[in-house]
């Protein structure tokens, strides 16, 4: 029907001067947040540039979190205070490079002097401060008198804790030492590399896997270890599933395996190892024995043909070896060996991200106190009459993807420049000068043998 415009309603605009609502996003995707993100003034070095000589107080791909004046902070000073026991238990050390560069000592605000921050020390001077309110806390968390004890490393510990927060992001670049806020506070008055930072809420990194530090087996002479039968895995040799003695395997009984099957050399037997997931023999992890029973390691299983030869199948803890006759142990009397292994616990760098412990594709991960990745424990929540009703992963901050052996791609066909052994590894690209390893393993300040941890992080 046509409309008359003679006779329709018409509406004049009159909402020329009405408030509209303000817009309110300030980024739809938060993967990279917005904001002007500054290191802490506290945070001491780690480390400094040989070129540059410049300072850097923290690592690419760490975890991070935020301190209660909004300063990007590594998150593992959050564990290193929870985990103290003492008033006197140190948390912050200062050196003369830190009093040189101005660093600001959180204790007292002002620069630093060479010293040791401790525990107690520390809450105190947070209170002092006001950067932490002892209302902050409720009265019930004190250890005694519903009140602040400085003398108690437990309130000393919740203090400290609630300075920092929980995780928020995952370092975007190596963060150098704090220069001062305005031009009258600058440490060098004409030098400042980096005035703010940035950090990751949703990525996927890769890391070097560390291990453990060199382990070194008992006797393993044949009167000494365990023989395989019923105990020690009832269908699968795992010296981890009974006293942690190595396990002698006879040919027989690997030929059972479905693992190896039948068609297998007939001068083999396999020593169970007092660990699981075996890191590589490499130079940084290299696996030795103390007589003359391993002397060629072979490819596989199957190239196993004279005295000398063997074969770690990592994955489960079997060194295989050879012995004429495959029903006894080929090592000397006191005779050892030494390999390294990924039932590591704790890391032990502040430079260069790792992830550490027994990580299995699909596993929770969290952060430890070098701001370094970890498996994640689940913690049971209870019900009234203690029973279990679930166990949940409460400090997840991502999840182990996969776990990648370098080289990879044939990397180590690739001919690189300066492949001589009197260059340090800080001189050699990855290719023939690193055996095709990466250079997240070849420059790594961790022990680390061939594996990458592929890790998905997601915070909100």
């Amino acid at each position: 029907m046509a409309i008359k415009r003679t006779t329709s309603t018409w509406k004049a605009r009159d909402d020329i001067f009405d408030n509209i609502t303000p817009n309110n996003v300030v980024q739809p995707n938060v993967s990279v947040p917005a904001g002007e993100w500054k290191p802490a003034a506290w945070l001491p070095i780690v480390w400094t540039g040989d070129a540059s000589k410049d300072s850097f107080t923290i690592s690419s791909g760490k975890v991070v979190s935020l301190d209660r004046q909004g300063r990007v902070v590594p998150s593992g000073y959050k564990k290193i205070i929870e985990a103290a026991t003492n008033v006197n238990d140190v948390i912050i050390t200062y050196t003369s490079a830190d009093v040189k560069a101005g660093v600001i000592s959180l204790e007292t605000g002002k620069v630093c002097t060479v010293s040791s921050v401790k525990l107690g020390d520390l809450a105190q001077g947070l209170l002092d401060r006001g950067l932490v309110l002892e209302s902050d806390i409720p009265d019930a968390s004190y250890a005694a008198g519903n009140k602040f004890v400085v003398g108690t490393a437990a309130d000393c510990v919740l203090v400290c804790s609630e300075f920092f927060s929980e995780p928020v992001g995952i370092c975007a670049y190596d963060v150098y030492v704090w220069a001062g806020d305005s031009p009258e506070t600058l440490n060098f008055t004409n030098y400042q590399k980096q005035h703010l930072v940035q950090f990751f809420t949703d990525i996927q990194l890769q890391v070097p896997h560390i291990t453990s530090a060199a382990f070194t087996t008992a006797n393993l002479v044949d009167s000494a270890l365990q023989a395989w039968g019923t105990t020690f895995g009832e269908e699968f040799p795992d010296a981890l599933a009974g006293s942690a003695t190595e396990l002698l395997v006879t040919r027989a009984q690997l030929s059972a395996l479905s693992r190896y099957g039948t068609d297998i050399p007939a001068d083999v037997v396999a020593i169970g190892l007092e660990h699981n997931q075996i890191a590589a023999n490499t130079e940084r992890t290299p696996i030795s024995s103390s007589g003359s029973t391993l002397a060629r390691e072979r490819s596989s299983i199957d190239k196993i043909s004279k005295a000398g030869d063997w074969y770690l199948d990592a994955d489960v803890g079997l060194l295989i070896v050879f012995e004429s006759g495959g029903d006894a142990s080929p090592f000397a009397a006191g005779e050892t060996v030494t390999y390294y292994h990924y039932g590591a616990t704790v890391s032990s760098q502040w430079q260069q991200v790792s992830a550490v412990g027994k990580l299995l594709p699909g596993d929770f991960v969290t952060y430890d106190k070098y701001s370094n990745f970890v498996k994640s424990t689940a913690v049971d929540i209870l019900a009234a009459d203690d029973s279990v009703v679930a166990s949940i992963h409460l400090d997840i901050i991502g999840r182990v993807l996969a776990l990648q052996n370098q080289p990879k791609g044939l990397l180590e066909r690739v001919r690189t420049a300066w492949d001589g052994s009197s260059f340090d590894s800080s001189a050699k690209m990855p290719g023939t000068a690193t055996k095709g390893y990466t250079d997240l393993i070849t420059l790594s300040k961790e022990t680390v043998s061939d594996q990458i941890a592929i890790i998905n992080v997601k915070l909100s």
